[in-house]
């Protein structure tokens, strides 16, 4: 779909709504974070070309009527001689507004992403859009990362979550190329997590977490700190988690767990890190905090 507009920027994001409906913020809470979805996109797609380039997004203009506005993709940092092209910001300016495109018209008819091909698919695609840059001297473009590219997929939904079904969202680019956001595509978190896992590789050992957030109910994830980290994980330990839940172990705020802990890392085709997961397969004890004594004691 194409229309000629006036150039008043590199593109446009434009949401349509139903006037005299309830809930407005909705239409302001859907184009602030497409914007800030756009922003991840953005950073995740100009890795292809350097690292060191850092794309922001400036407004231009903002339409009455449906919610229309416009922005100007800028570049800031500078990075290393290997661009050629001395009208390098023009050229991956473009490659940015081209990359968004590309992507929005890649599931504007998929429910969903359901396998790696997709992936591979979608990675090949923008690298190819990034090698017609031309910028480096030398051809060295590297497919989005995989994981950063989903998840910056999953940012768009979640934007578009806030509108309704009477409302639509329509991204358009300088040269009046238009294509729909799909309302209706979604990414399960476990799928998608099972999509990009190559292997899973598990170890366990000892360690002494801080209760922050325990589950008095059912058998959810507790929330620990370690290392100055929020870490959660799931409880194995049924024995256990069913005495605290009737009271017959007592985990007070400041209260730390010894525990046999299972960790399970998630690693992609690439080798990259997808997800960590964490249980708790035995409570050994709980540790109470150090009282002030014991603390300058020690």
């Amino acid at each position: 779909m194409t229309k000629t507009r006036p150039n008043k920027g590199d593109f446009c994001i434009e949401i349509q709504f139903e006037r005299g409906t309830e809930s407005p913020t909705r239409i302001f809470q859907a184009m602030t974070e497409l914007v800030e979805a756009f922003q991840q996109v953005d950073k995740t797609l100009v890795e292809a070309i350097d690292i060191h380039i850092e794309p922001i997004l400036l407004l231009e203009d903002i339409e009455s009527g449906s919610l229309r506005a416009w922005f100007r993709s800028a570049l800031e940092a500078i990075p290393d001689e290997g661009l050629a092209s001395a009208d390098w910001k023009k050229a991956v300016g473009h490659y940015l507004v081209r990359g968004k495109y590309f992507l929005l018209d890649f599931i504007k008819d998929r429910g969903t992403i359901s396998d790696r091909e997709d992936i591979v698919l979608m990675q090949d695609n923008l690298q190819q859009l990034a090698e017609e840059t031309e910028v480096n001297r030398l051809p060295a473009y590297s497919p989005p990362e995989p994981k950063r590219l989903m998840n910056n997929l999953g940012r768009v939904t979640s934007a578009l979550s806030h509108l309704t079904e009477k409302d639509s969202a329509f991204y358009e680019g300088s040269d009046g190329k238009v294509v729909p956001f799909n309302m209706t595509f979604s990414i399960e978190a476990t799928k998608l997590e099972e999509i990009l896992t190559k292997e899973v590789l598990e170890h366990s050992e000892v360690r002494i977490l801080q209760v922050k957030k325990p589950d008095y109910i059912g058998s959810s994830q507790w929330e620990f700190r370690y290392e100055g980290q929020v870490l959660f994980a799931k409880f194995e330990d049924e024995y256990w988690l069913k005495l605290f839940q009737n009271r017959d172990k007592d985990v007070r705020p400041g209260d730390s767990l010894r525990v046999n802990l299972r960790v399970e890392v998630s690693y992609g085709h690439d080798n990259e890190v997808i997800a960590t997961h964490y249980f708790i397969t035995e409570v050994i004890a709980i540790v109470p905090p150090p009282t002030q004594h014991q603390f300058f004691d020690d």
